[in-house]
């Protein structure tokens, strides 16, 4: 973790905000995701840009990373999840994992609220911003589910799975994996009401309405844990809600073959559906978020959500919860 001083972080985000003060322009496209990787991979965020290209937009394209500018309190936040992950593999209890879940989803939200509020700080005016990463409840179920049955495993990670399943059995004093996860979501769905992850959420959606404000859209990936079911069983769709979706975002979610995506979180409030699949380094990928970034790069395009509903020439898809708009994108192009 960065450990730069309070005072030296201040001075940078204040000379990143200056920054944005001259990149920033009207109906810009601003990418804020990763673009470095350790492993020397593509970066997601590069293949999100991809994916927003891919649609034909040739108008301002910004992106941006301030994974090292992110504030003190963001830093003690993740300190804190950190600990709480500790705390879970040593207590074991439904309590301690309601916590971890809390102190993982308030940091996530916590740095993207970082984020958006330098681009505020730049002056960020009638343009759309893509968030293609995020967290929710499913994310963390399912981020437990891996850990303790891994495919592919080395005799390591199994013996770390095996660590994690006493774990959850432990906690949940159940004997069948379906009912195992199924305590363990009410456990992780339970961090929704924890005072952490409150407050860094209510601070965050007023980040977002101040932006919105200035005539700005934001999109989120509405997320890649819909396939849960086939494993848990029936999932409550507040489960599958992005922490980084609220009422005045664009949720994106993600189609394959004209249909909803069966990895596409579904639940009430997604606004548009488009193509999930994208083609980079002769790899095929799939997810929301390449989802994400076509439909944010039409809606800069259309400059508006009412000029993008009315122009899609995508139909429609009823999701289960109703009809959604899909925006029509250009054909995947391989790079």
């Amino acid at each position: 973790m960065n450990v730069t001083s309070a005072p030296d972080r201040t001075a940078l985000r204040q000379a990143a905000a200056q920054q944005l003060r001259s990149e920033l322009q009207p109906g810009s496209l601003v990418v804020l995701d990763v673009f470095k990787s350790a492993t020397g991979a593509e970066p997601h965020g590069q293949r999100v840009t991809q994916a927003a290209l891919d649609t034909g937009f040739s108008g301002p394209l910004l992106q941006k990373d301030f994974n090292q500018l992110r504030t003190a309190a963001t830093q003690q936040l993740g300190s804190l999840a950190v600990n709480s992950s500790r705390q879970w593999k040593v207590g074991s209890t439904l309590e301690c994992l309601t916590d971890w879940a809390a102190a993982r989803r308030a940091f996530t939200v916590r740095g993207r609220n970082d984020d958006l509020q330098l681009l505020a700080q730049g002056g960020l005016k009638n343009s759309v911003v893509n968030l293609s990463l995020g967290s929710s409840v499913t994310d963390l179920v399912g981020n437990l589910l891996q850990e303790s049955r891994p495919r592919n495993a080395s005799p390591e990670e199994q013996a770390r799975a095996r660590g994690v399943q006493a774990q959850l059995l432990q906690a949940t004093g159940q004997s069948t994996w379906p009912q195992v996860f199924s305590v363990i979501g009410q456990a992780v769905a339970a961090s929704s009401q924890h005072p952490i992850y409150l407050a860094e959420k209510a601070s965050y959606d007023q980040t977002v309405s101040a932006l919105v404000e200035q005539g700005n859209q934001l999109v989120v990936a509405s997320g890649n844990e819909g396939e849960l079911s086939r494993t848990l069983g029936p999932i409550p769709s507040e489960w599958s809600r992005n922490d980084l979706a609220s009422s005045e975002t664009v949720v994106a979610g993600a189609l394959d073959g004209g249909s909803v995506a069966p990895y596409s979180n579904r639940f009430p409030g997604v606004t548009f559906y488009a193509d999930g699949e994208l083609i980079s380094g002769g790899r095929s990928h799939r997810g929301t978020s390449y989802a994400a970034p076509r439909v944010a790069a039409r809606l800069a395009a259309a400059e508006s959500l009412e000029a993008l509903r009315s122009e899609s020439g995508g139909g429609s898809v009823d999701d289960g919860f109703g009809q959604v708009p899909v925006v029509a994108t250009l054909p995947t192009k391989p790079s």
